[in-house]
């Protein structure tokens, strides 16, 4: 099972501030904040170059840490009958994954696997508890886009719900 100890092989050290600028404000969230909580955002992020087929978390798992994809492809597989997987989701550029562990603590919902290379942005739980502690204001942005994208994301859920029933 791949852990978060496993994806350190692909940390970007050399990634400093200015790159994770460029990053971060190449995706939606960063084109909403100021100059200052870009800033301070940064320092919550770590950069990874994480290469096709390498699994970022499995589902089941417990730790806590979402993703932001700069550049790539990743797919979000949850496990069906007999051990298969379906994609349930395909993340887009800019789009974040995994931010229901920071939220509510519980194990992986499903599994995200790189499709094609992907640059990653990736904020574990204690740097979000550190955010929501001592940034009140960054908390509150970085929280109401999150929740805007887990609305959008029920709304659909939702649709396929009643397009299924339907069927």
């Amino acid at each position: 099972m791949a852990d978060f100890a496993d994806l350190h092989q692909y940390l970007r050290r050399d990634y400093f501030a200015s790159k994770k600028w460029d990053l971060l404000s190449a995706t939606p969230l960063g084109r909403r904040l100021g100059i200052k909580q870009m800033d301070s955002l940064l320092l919550l992020f770590d950069a990874y170059e994480v290469p096709e087929g390498v699994t970022i978390f499995e589902e089941g798992a417990a730790e806590s840490y979402m993703g932001l994809l700069v550049h790539g492809e990743i797919e979000i597989r949850k496990k069906v009958k007999e051990g298969n997987t379906r994609i349930i989701a395909t993340v887009p550029t800019g789009g974040t994954f995994g931010e229901l562990s920071l939220v509510d603590g519980e194990p992986r919902s499903a599994s995200a696997v790189v499709v094609k290379t992907a640059t990653l942005l990736i904020m574990t739980k204690d740097r979000y508890s550190g955010m929501l502690d001592k940034d009140p204001n960054l908390a509150r942005s970085f929280l109401l886009y999150i929740s805007e994208l887990m609305a959008q994301r029920l709304r659909r859920t939702t649709d396929l719900l009643v397009e299924l029933l339907n069927a």
